[in-house]
Parts: C-alpha cells; structure tokens; sequence
C-alpha cells in the first residue's frame, strides 16, 4: 500500500457518515425520556419530591432544636456556675438558685453537651449537703454522659467512691475505685490506692488496706495524706500487721 493509499484509508476511517450523524445524541436521548417518564408519572414524582423535602424539613428541624436545647443548657449551667461564686452575703440564696438551674439541667437537658459536666456539680452540692443518695444518682448518670478521655472524667468517679464511703456502701466503694485504678488516669490511679486502703480498713481487713496505703506512700511520700498514713503503717507493722 502506497502512502497516499493509507492517508486516504486513514482519513475515510475518521469520516462520519451521513447517516451517523444524523443518529440524536445518546445524553440527549436520555433526558428526552427522563422527560417524557416525569410526564407520564407526575403523581409519582410529585409524591417522591414531598417525601424528600419531608426528611430534608425533619433532620433540619432536629438539628435546629438540638441546637437550641444546647443554648438554652449552656446558658443556665454559665448562670448556675456565678451563683456558686457570690458576692459576700449573698451565699446562702445564690446557692439554692445555683441547686435550682442545676436541677433543672437534670430533669430538661442532660442529654446535652454540657448535662454531665453540671450533674457532677450537682452531685458535689448534694455530697457536701450529706446528701449521699442524691450525689450517688448525680455521679452515675454524669458517668454515663462521659468519655473516659473527659477531664473530669476521674474525678466524678472518684467523688462516686466518696459518696458511696460516705453512706457506708463499702462493696459498691470498693468496686468503684477498683474502676478508679483501671480507667483513671496515673493521677487518679494513685487516688484510688488511698480509698482502696480505706474501705478494706473499714470493712477490718488491714492487710489489704496496708498493701493499698504502703502503694499509695510509694507514689506519693509527700501529700497531706501521706503523714497519717505513714504513722499508720508503721504502727500497723509493729503490731504484726502484714
């Protein structure tokens, strides 16, 4: 084959036909039946744009309402959080309101953001009123608002084995800071050495509470507790103690 031959079949092969081009284009062939499906199914279309713009109309309506039950717990939790520093003579009265908006949080927003935050507080209020039963309830549903990677997270679990101390429910004591000293963090581990070592003295067992204490004074010889913890141990050793 010449060269002129093969330019000549190169060129006839890149040719489109007359025919071909009268051929409609395969996009435009498939929006005239998208077209002419829509026109033939009117009630169909129109009833799957309703249930679309339904759905759109409910998940933005709940994150619309997600958001305002945000603001509205933010804004009481910020209010409770001044009263409970009042100006001097103001205390007793701020801290009942502070208790009010807390509670309220609890019984309307707990499931927020900032719900287990101010049930912790509101547990701590209830502790200090010696009001164990109450702290206790506050303490486990602020638990189980919390990530354990929460900031507070140790101490709320922490607080929780006080107030079970407090109340004399020292199997529920022990099985919290046992909790303490697997999901705290170093910190709060070394806490619950301590109240490890207090419940097992209350229950009589000392040699459990001495191995709890002598851990707890191997990480921390010079807290505040560590003094009358010394003096402790060492007795408990001069009488045989082990």
């Amino acid at each position: 084959m010449t060269p002129e031959d093969h330019e000549e079949e190169t060129v006839a092969a890149k040719r489109i036909s007359r025919k071909e081009l009268k051929k409609p284009d395969e996009l435009v062939t498939l929006t005239s039946r998208v077209i002419q499906w829509s026109t033939d199914n009117k009630g169909l279309v129109l009833r799957g744009s309703v249930a679309v713009a339904t759905v759109v109309l409910v998940v933005a309506g709940f994150f619309v309402y997600r958001g305002y039950r945000e603001r509205q717990a933010r804004l009481l939790y910020n209010e409770a959080v001044a009263l409970e520093t009042p100006a001097k003579g103001e205390g007793a009265a701020n801290a009942e309101a502070a208790l009010a908006k807390l509670q309220e949080i609890r019984e309307r927003y707990a499931a927020t953001q900032v719900g287990p935050t101010a049930l912790a507080d509101l547990g701590d209020i209830y502790l200090g009123k010696g009001n164990y039963e109450e702290a206790v309830a506050c303490y486990q549903d602020s638990l189980r608002g919390l990530d354990r990677r929460s900031s507070i997270y140790g101490l709320v679990l922490e607080n929780l084995g006080t107030a079970y101390e407090a109340k004399g429910a020292w199997d529920s004591a022990l099985e919290t800071y046992e909790r303490l000293s697997r999901e705290g963090t170093p910190v709060y581990q070394r806490e619950a050495e301590l109240g490890l070592g207090r419940v097992y003295e209350a229950k009589g067992d000392r040699a459990k509470a001495l191995s709890h204490y002598e851990a707890y004074l191997k990480d921390n010889p010079d807290t505040l507790a560590s003094d009358w913890i010394r003096v402790k141990v060492t007795r408990w050793r001069l009488e045989g103690v082990s």
